[in-house]
């Protein structure tokens, strides 16, 4: 009887895009998944976010 190994495929990442914090391109970058980077732009809570992703983002550039 003959075997065959088959490698399985990779998992696939869930997608994610970069989105500036601020309006500007050269301030703070965070990776943001489809729906949070929707939240971010259109959410009702969308300010609360921003100051969130800012803080988030200030502190990992930091260590930087």
């Amino acid at each position: 009887m003959k075997t065959t190994t088959e490698a399985s495929p990779p998992k696939k990442l869930p997608p994610a895009s970069v989105s500036t914090v601020h309006p500007l391109p050269e301030t703070q970058m965070v990776a943001l998944c489809p729906n949070c980077h929707a939240m971010k732009e259109h959410g009702r809570r969308r300010e609360a976010l921003i100051a969130i992703l800012l803080e988030v983002a200030e502190k990992a550039h930091a260590r930087w």
